[in-house]
This record gives C-alpha cells, structure tokens and sequence, in this order.
C-alpha cells in the first residue's frame, strides 16, 4: 500500500503534466505530506523501511553486516555493494535498493545534511526553476508548489557546478551525491524524463524507471549515445564528464576492474581523486600492471579512454589546465563540435600555450598517442582505412606500431618492388622488425609490402606528418625512444636540450660506443632512417631551409625551379617527392646558394643518411643502383662495401666504396645529378673515401649527427 502512495506521490511531484494517457488521481495535500514524512523517516532510518531490509537480509547479513547499527549507513553500504558485488546481490534486493535510492533523489527535503551545507549554494547556482516537461525551457515556479525540490532537478544541478562550490562541506555532500547519481542513473529522474524514449528503444518499454536495471542504462549510455536526441544527450553529457572526473563516479569501470582495484591495482585508489582514472589507464599501458588485469577490465579501460581523448571536457588532465589557452587558440565551432579537434588545436598551438600546466599536459598528450594511434581520434578517422589495412597485414596495435605502419607508407620509397628484389631484404625486415611481423610468412610479408606501396590520402599523410614531426623534434615524444632509449639518454644526453632534433642528434652521435645498449642503437637508426626519408622530419633542415625550399626547391606545371625533373609537392603530409626537395638543397650547396646554416644542416643530413645506409632510404635512395653496380653486383667489384665480411653493407663501407669508385676516371652515374651528390660531400683536402666534408673540414663518417646545435 506505501508504495503504491509512494508511487502516485512520485509521479504527482515529478511528472505533472505528463503525457501519460491515464494517470493516477492526485493525492490530497494532507495525505501526500503524510507520504512524504513517511518517506523521510524511513530514508533516515533505513532499518525501519521493511521493504527493503526484507528484500536484502541475505546481503545485508554478507555484505553490510557492520552497517547493523542505526548508526551506520546501512543504505550507503547497499547501493555501494549492490553496484560493486552486483553478482551477490538478487534481484529483488537490487530493485529495492534502486527504489530507494530514486525516492532519496526525487526531494531535495530528504537529504537535510546537503541541504543544511549548500543552501548558499543552492540560491545562488540553482535559483528557484524547473525544467518543463518537454525539457526544451526553464520556467519559474510561483504559488507555493516547491517543485525546485522535486525531480531531482536541484541535485543534478549542484551536481553538475560541483566545481566551483566552495564550500567543503558542501564539496562533500555534493560529491556523495555525484556518485550515486552516475552509479544509480534510474534514480537521476531528469534524466530519466529526458530520455524515456531513448530507454525504450535500446532496453525496452518502462513505466517510471520502476523497471529498468541501472546496469541496463549505463551500457545503454555507452553504446546507443551516438542515438541520442539532443535534449536527452545533454543529460547523458553531463553524466559523462562526472564518470571522466574520478573514479568514484565511474561504476562501469569499478565493476569491470573491482578484483584489480582491491589487488594489483589497489595503488590507484590512493592517488588524488582527479588522477585515479590516469592512473588505471597508465597502469593498463605497462606490462606487469596488463598482465595481471582481466579482459574485462582492459577492454573497459580501453573504452573510457579512447571516449576521453575524443573530447577536451571528458580529459580530466588536459581539461582544467587548458581552459584559458583553449578559449584563446581553439574556441571554434569544429574545435567544440568534431571529435578530438579541440585537442588537436592545442596539439598544433603547443608552441603558442601560455599555461606551463598546459604545455605539459598537451605534451603528455602527445606522447600518449605516440604509443597508441587509436587514441589520437583525429588520425583514426581521416586513415580509418590505413590503420584497417596494418592490421589486416598484421599489425597488432600498440607500442606504436600502428604508427611505424602508417609512417612506412607517408615516407617510404617502396615503388613496384618485389619481395624477390634482394636489394630491399634489409628495408623490409627492418619495417617487419617495427611492426612486430617478423614471424609473418611470405604470403603476409608480400600483402604487407603491396601495402606499404599504397599512398596514404592527404588527410591521412597530413596527420601522420604531424605526429613524426614532433618526434623527431623531441626525443620525449617518440614512444620507441622513450622505451629504448631511457638509460641511454640519461648516461649520454642528459645535458642536451631534448628539442630541435638536438635529442636524437645527440643518440646518434653515441651510438657506437661499447657501452650504447643495443635496442637503443638499433631504434635510433630505424629513427633516422625514417627521418631522412623526407626533408620535414629533419628539424634543422625543416627550420633553416625553408625560404630557400619555398622560393628555389618547388614546383609546378608551369616552372622548373633548379632543372629539377619531377614534381616536388610541398603541400603537408604528401612525402611521396620529397627526397627531389633534398636533390634541390644537395645543388644549392655545391653551388653556395644557401646560407650557412642551411648548408650545415643539409651536410649533417647527408652525413646521417650515409652512416645509417640502407636500400630504398630516402636521400641515398638516389644512390642505390651505383652502390649495387659498383660495390655489390657481380659485374662490379662484388663486395667491396662488405668490408668485415659480415654480409651487410655498414654506412662507413658503403660511403667509402661508393666514393672511391665515384671518383674513378671515366665512371658515369646512373643519374646525372647524382654526381653533385658525391661531389659536396667528397673530402678534396684529404682525398681521404671514407671521410666526410662539412663546413668544418674532414670528418669521420661515423660522427654523422642529423642535426647540431651550431648549425641552428
């Protein structure tokens, strides 16, 4: 009989005016007073509501057994657990929980504690309004109807200002109530209004939300909110930024990791309030932490933060210390709307940020996605199809292979080859080596290769540009360095300036030293080898050249700037001629056209690419048919780049070969360019092969740096 009161006292306060086709007759002012104190008293002393105490013995008895006592919240403990242990809790004990748990929610009277500590708040954030039933307008409410405390409008609005409540108190008793509003979203009664038909569709038809299962509405939310009519995705919105500020407000990810969380993950409960979900998800990145952790956590995790990277409000650590510098960069309609695009403003303004707070939590951002494509949105969408690709080929995602793919495709020269070209073993076991395949047979290995030669769209190349442009610019940002190179970097860089590519310069230089681990040694050569692919990854020649490459090294169907013989496109992301910019700077050199910084930083190119020599690589692609005529062929002098006899052509064997033979009486080059090639860079002085010319003099090769901070 209560309930039934209870029922027709709920739908009288919340839902006046409904379309329902028969609703129940009001109740009287005196008796809906006398439901409401009986409601009241049983919220207080929750082990006076026979209802529910009867409906939960078993699980109060095993789960709640100290909440015994008057005392203690024994209501607290049940929708705690019933959230947490749902597998232990029946039916009917979750469905009397979430009864009550709707009927606290439903009148701001029935939490006095909130109401005593926010009634500052509560005149001042939520003034005296209700959301009309087609929840288009706010209307004032006059008459003594206080509907302000009916419909849980008041909660959801102190919920949703939690933020800027001052008060400690009031932060608190606020904060209880964000949790059981995003743990318990049947007893978020706007919500429920505002999205009854969505419900409906994705779960199936309720009267009241009495019927529906919270866990039903929380995997509804996740999976159907693209569905969403717009009055019902601003309650879900505003639901799903709670569950992106902590972990408490998070019940999807406390059930799916509840076992790690009282485990091996149980260090991320003891974190700030605000970081505990970055936490779970650099833990789910590591190996010993993703060992450990169950498939449903991981896949759970996952989810949360492939959502949380699509939008700045959803990314607690980027969201708060951002704001200023997104309302002066970004506050665009695309930046606001489309996915990831607010973050990919700051991404590409890193430069122009004020807040320090932002630059590193930009630059944190950044390296997240160094590891994992998937979290940059931006890149998923415009190369849906490329990453689709890897995979199929084998490319398990992660530790950035999807990347190194991608990269492979924007950058590498791989032309009509065949896997029977010997020449391109070595460029294709190294890709295998990147992308984890190594164990791929033939038929993989050819279906990868007849991949990589597809070209990737131009907003494809231009976020894939983007991304190795800023790791090649610092060594931090790259997720294989940083894996690689840590101990290294410490023991040989610590004193050089991460930035510029002066990082990566400085690996370079060290890594022939005994005591340079080998991983690292063989990152930073597939590093370079990427980087020397195109012109814009090598940062001091993309800064001290670019006037020069605009106004000499471009062009078009019109002009032939330099005799230049095919297209260079200097449009960004497009890097399938960009080995024709480097030609262009090559001649300039010799002919003393560039400015000395320009011209270093061309030589310490040059250098870098001849040490780190490999077929079908960028610069000294140009070079591979004279290097296999003169130096590896049979009709050549066979092996004489093999020098050591360990059947792999070194940079300084292949450099001394080739340069011995280029200056040879009477040799033509394949490519009558390519003779300024060897020219440039031959060491007149010393007529030494295996030396190196730089703006300095002669040095070894083996002391090749991509860039050094003279020549900035």
């Amino acid at each position: 009989m209560l309930q039934c009161l209870e029922r027709i006292a709920r739908l009288q306060t919340t839902t006046h005016g409904s379309s329902a086709a028969l609703p129940p007759p009001p109740l009287q002012p005196k008796c809906l007073e006398a439901v409401n104190a009986q409601q009241q008293q049983m919220i207080d002393s929750v082990h006076l509501n026979y209802p529910l105490v009867s409906a939960c013995q078993a699980e109060i008895a095993k789960v709640c057994s100290s909440a015994s006592s008057p005392q203690v919240d024994l209501l607290g403990c049940l929708q705690s657990k019933a959230v947490l242990k749902v597998t232990e809790f029946s039916q009917g004990c979750i469905a009397a929980v979430s009864w009550v748990t709707q009927t606290q929610l439903s009148d701001i009277r029935f939490n006095p504690k909130l109401t005593t500590a926010c009634a500052l708040e509560i005149s001042s954030l939520c003034p005296e309004t209700r959301v009309e039933l087609d929840g288009t307008h706010h209307v004032k409410v006059n008459g003594t109807h206080t509907a302000e405390r009916t419909g849980g409008v008041i909660l959801e609005c102190l919920a949703r200002n939690a933020e800027v409540i001052k008060s400690p108190e009031c932060r608190r008793e606020v904060r209880g109530i964000g949790t059981v509003l995003t743990n318990f979203p049947t007893a978020n009664l706007p919500l429920m209004k505002s999205c009854e038909a969505e419900f409906a569709a994705c779960i199936g038809p309720h009267s009241g939300g009495a019927t529906l299962l919270d866990a039903d509405v929380r995997a509804c939310l996740l999976t159907h909110r693209a569905n969403f009519s717009e009055r019902c995705r601003e309650k879900t919105d505003a639901l799903e930024k709670l569950a992106h500020r902590e972990l408490a407000f998070n019940a999807n990810i406390r059930v799916s990791c509840g076992r790690e969380l009282e485990g091996s993950l149980a260090r991320c409960k003891g974190v700030d309030s605000h970081l505990q979900l970055q936490c779970l998800w650099r833990a789910r990145g590591q190996a010993d932490s993703a060992e450990a952790m169950s498939d449903e956590c991981s896949r759970t995790l996952r989810a949360f933060q492939l959502r949380a990277h699509e939008s700045l409000e959803l990314l607690e650590p980027v969201r708060k210390p951002c704001a200023d510098d997104f309302k002066e960069l970004c506050f665009s309609s695309s930046a606001i709307s489309l996915p990831g695009f607010g973050l990919q403003c700051l991404k590409d303004n890193m430069d122009s940020l004020r807040g320090a707070e932002c630059k590193r939590a930009v630059f944190e951002l950044i390296v997240s996605t160094s590891a994992d494509a998937q979290l940059d949105p931006v890149l998923s969408r415009v190369c849906i199809k490329a990453v689709k690709e890897c995979m199929v080929a084998g490319v398990a995602p992660g530790e950035g292979r999807i990347h190194a793919c991608l990269r492979a495709r924007a950058f590498g020269r791989w032309g009509s080859t065949s896997t029977t070209d010997k020449k391109f073993d070595d460029k294709m076991l190294s890709l295998m080596d990147a992308l984890g395949t190594l164990e791929a047979n033939e038929s993989q290995r050819l279906t990868l290769l007849k991949m990589s030669a597809r070209p990737l769209t131009r907003g494809c190349a231009q976020q894939v540009t983007k991304l190795a442009q800023a790791e090649h610019d610092d060594v931090r940002m790259s997720y294989p360095l940083r894996r690689s190179c840590k101990t290294d970097l410490q023991n040989f860089c610590a004193d050089v300036p991460p930035t510029q590519g002066q990082g990566l310069a400085c690996l370079e230089s060290h890594a022939r030293q005994r005591d340079f681990s080998q991983a690292c040694g063989k990152t930073v050569k597939r590093t370079l080898q990427v980087a020397l692919e195109d012109y814009r990854l090598m940062p001091q020649v993309r800064t001290q050249c670019s006037d020069f490459i605009k106004a000499q090294c471009a062009w078009n169907s019109a002009t032939q700037h330099g005799g230049m013989a095919s297209n260079v496109e200097l449009d960004e992301g497009l890097g399938t001629t960009q080995d024709r910019i480097f030609e262009c700077l090559i001649r300039a050199e010799e002919q003393n056209n560039v400015t000395q910084a320009c011209g270093a930083a061309v030589r310490s190119a040059a250098r870098s690419a001849f040490a780190n020599f490999e077929w079908a690589r960028g610069i000294t692609m140009q070079c591979d048919a004279d290097i296999f005529d003169k130096c590896a062929s049979t009709e050549g002098r066979r092996g004489a780049a093999d020098v050591n006899g360990d059947g792999r052509f070194s940079g300084e064997e292949t450099w001394t070969c080739i340069n011995q033979a280029a200056h040879d009486d009477g040799w033509v080059p394949h490519d009558s360019h390519i003779r300024a090639t060897y020219n440039v860079f031959y060491c007149v002085a010393t007529q030494n092969p295996a030396a190196f010319q730089t703006k300095d003099g002669c040095i070894p090769l083996g002391a090749a740096l991509l860039s050094t901070p003279t020549a900035a």
